[in-house]
């Protein structure tokens, strides 16, 4: 027994006197944080190579990489919630979680913002199921004194929604006949609203998810039939897309994704879409892809 705990004591230390023996070979490796933490000729060379493959995918050279991006929340060492920390590969990204306007985005999320769109060349469309004339563009104030009312006079969810519902159509003007000159014109200034968003706020895009009945159910009769989104994109297209910029200067894109299937004859038609094919990219959330408008 005793030999056998001598033996116990003389292994270990034998290793490391033979450790402690060993000579240590510096080694010489690659810079491991990524072009995004560095700032030199190097990095900027590589930038500039990448901006001009991103720049091949216009006109459908090639397929694109698309995707919804969530939980943005550039803070701190902890890369997952940065927009820069996406494959640079990545040709368009929908803000899943929100594309703040310029008096709500943080000073981080502005800096990370211009660094992919401006650095890496991708770009970050603004994103909305729409469902309902003024959805995503339609400002909280409209709604304060009926949510006051309610409050006071005790009204049920349903009460509320209705009278949130005629506040909205007020505010954009809508009265109340569906299908009339009236309805597409309330559209045609809604289109305009959330073009004007794009410029205000300095986003490259509008993506559309349209899944009217199939994960959306808020739809009001506004904007709930393949007609009147079609119509909308058509009104779209007078200021970004590719009907709005005739001589090829550049334009903000429009993306439709969803339920495209009873869309794309009559907007291919109107030679408002064209088809890209897509790559389908994992980055934080799923993804698919459907319709982007082509330059």
């Amino acid at each position: 027994m005793k030999s056998l705990r001598k033996l116990l004591y003389i292994i270990p230390l034998t290793g490391m006197m033979v450790t402690s023996c060993m000579d240590v070979e510096n080694i010489e490796i690659d810079h491991i944080g990524g072009y995004a933490t560095m700032n030199n000729a190097e990095s900027e060379a590589y930038y500039a190579n990448l901006r001009a493959y991103k720049a091949t995918a216009w006109n459908y050279n090639r397929p694109v990489a698309f995707g919804w991006y969530s939980n943005w929340a550039p803070a701190g060492a902890y890369r997952r919630g940065y927009l820069s920390a996406m494959p640079d590969s990545m040709d368009f990204v929908s803000m899943w979680s929100g594309a703040p306007g310029r008096y709500e985005i943080t000073p981080e999320q502005k800096a990370d913002k211009e660094f992919v769109q401006k650095v890496k060349g991708t770009k970050l469309l603004q994103v909305s199921l729409l469902s309902y004339l003024g959805k995503g563009a339609t400002p909280n104030s409209v709604y304060l004194e009926v949510e006051k009312q309610a409050e006071e006079e005790g009204w049920s969810a349903a009460q509320l929604e209705t009278a949130k519902k005629q506040a909205r159509w007020k505010y954009w003007g809508f009265e109340g006949q569906f299908e009339s000159e009236n309805h597409y014109a309330c559209l045609a200034k809604f289109a305009k609203a959330l073009c004007d968003s794009l410029y205000a706020n300095e986003w490259d895009g509008y993506d559309v998810d349209w899944e009217i009945g199939s994960g959306v159910f808020d739809m009001d009769g506004t904007l709930s039939q393949n007609k009147h989104l079609i119509h909308l994109v058509k009104e779209m297209n007078n200021y970004i897309g590719p009907k709005s910029d005739p001589e090829g200067k550049g334009h903000k894109m429009i993306c439709i994704d969803g339920n495209i299937y009873g869309l794309t004859h009559e907007l291919m038609s109107m030679s408002i879409i064209g088809l890209y094919k897509v790559m389908v990219v994992p980055i934080p959330v799923l993804m698919v892809m459907a319709l982007i408008l082509k330059k």
